[in-house]
C-alpha cells in the first residue's frame, strides 16, 4: 500500500516560513537510564519535540512503557533477531509523525535551548548538526551548564571535522526534515554488525546535494574508548569498510583502521591493496575487550 506523507509548506526567503513539528528518534538496547536522563532533558528544553520516537534494539520489557507528561513517547521494537543500526534509524524516521526529525546519541546531555536553535537555523536541502564533545563516564554525573563552565578541568576531546554527526566512533546527532531524509534515501541497510553507519549517511547526504552545517551549541556525549578499538567486531567492521569503500572510493575511519593495523588485525598497505584480515582477535583479547566494554 503506497502511503502519502503530508508536509507543511515551508518557503524561505522573503516568505515567512511556515510551523513545522519535531519529533526525536533514540535508539536504546540496554541503556535504560540514559534514556530516562535524555527524556528528563528534553522535557526541560525551551521548545519541546511533538513526540519521542524510541527504536529498541531489545525485545519489550517493562521499560517499554517509559512516559512523558510532555510529549507523547512512541516505543517501536524489532520484529526479528537482526536488526542492525541502519535499519533501527530507518525504522525509527519513517515511523514519525512530524515535519523534521532530531536522531541523537541516547548518552546525550544536551542544551535546553538544542531544538529551538536546531529550528531556527533550518533550511530546506540542509542537514545540521551541534558541536560534539566527548567525555568519560565521572562526567556523565554533570549537567550540562556545569559541563558548559567547568570543562577545561577535565580530559575530553571534540569534533575535528565541521559537520560529522560522530567523533571517534561515538556517534552524535542530526537534525532534518522528513523529505530530505527521503531524499537522500535513508541509512544504507547493507551495513552488518558494527560500525560505518554514520559514516556512510554522510557520504549519502553529500551526494544528494544537502548542506553540512553545525550549530554553536553543543553535546556532550559519552566516549567509550572500545569504541576507537572495536576488537569484538573486527570482521564486521571490515567487511562494512570494504562495502564503504567499494560505494565512495575511499576508506571510512581511519583511526580505527590504523589502530587494526598496529594491532595485527589488518594489513598495512591497505590504501594500496586492499584490506586484508591478518588474523583474528585472540580469546585473551576478546575477554580484555569485553571487559573494557562492560567497564567504560
Amino acid at each position: 500500500m503506497n502511503v502519502t506523507r503530508w508536509y507543511p509548506q515551508i518557503l524561505t526567503g522573503d516568505v515567512m516560513i511556515s510551523a513545522y513539528t519535531v519529533s526525536v528518534v533514540v535508539v536504546v538496547k540496554s541503556r535504560v537510564k540514559s534514556l530516562i536522563n535524555l527524556i528528563n532533558q528534553l522535557e526541560d528544553c525551551e521548545v519541546l519535540p511533538e513526540e519521542l520516537v524510541v527504536v529498541w534494539m531489545a525485545p519489550p520489557s517493562q521499560y517499554s512503557l517509559i512516559s512523558s507528561e510532555k510529549f507523547p513517547v512512541h516505543h517501536k521494537f524489532k520484529i526479528c533477531d537482526d536488526l542492525p543500526i541502519s535499519r533501527a534509524i530507518n525504522k525509527g524516521v519513517r515511523s514519525v509523525s512530524n515535519s523534521h526529525c532530531l536522531v541523537i546519541n541516547v548518552e546525550s546531555i544536551i542544551s535546553s535551548n538544542l531544538i529551538k536553535n536546531l529550528k531556527d537555523v533550518w533550511k530546506p536541502s540542509c542537514v545540521i548538526t551541534t558541536k560534539i564533545v566527548c567525555i568519560s563516564k565521572a562526567l556523565m554525573q554533570l549537567n550540562f551548564l556545569q559541563l558548559a563552565t567547568e570543562l577545561d578541568k577535565y580530559p575530553h576531546f571534540e569534533t575535528e571535522e565541521n559537520a560529522r554527526f560522530c567523533v571517534k566512533n561515538n556517534n552524535g546527532l542530526f537534525f532534518i526534515s522528513l523529505r530530505d531524509f527521503e531524499k537522500t534515501g535513508g541509512f544504507d541497510e547493507h551495513y552488518r554488525g558494527y560500525g560505518v553507519n554514520d559514516e556512510d549517511y554522510v557520504e549519502r547526504c553529500i551526494a544528494s546535494n544537502m548542506s553540512l552545517s553545525t550549530v554553536s551549541d553543543t553535546t556532550y556525549i559519552r566516549n567509550r574508548v572500545h569504541y576507537q578499538y572495536p576488537v569484538l567486531h573486527v570482521t564486521n567492521f571490515i567487511q562494512n569498510s570494504r562495502y564503504f569503500y567499494s560505494k565512495w572510493g575511499k576508506y571510512p575511519c581511519k583511526d580505527v583502521l590504523k589502530n587494526f593495523v598496529e594491532m595485527g588485525f589488518i594489513n598495512k598497505d591497505y590504501e594500496a591493496s586492499g584490506l586484508h584480515i591478518l588474523r583474528n582477535p585472540s580469546t585473551d583479547e576478546l575477554a580484555s575487550y569485553k571487559l573494557e566494554a562492560t567497564n567504560s
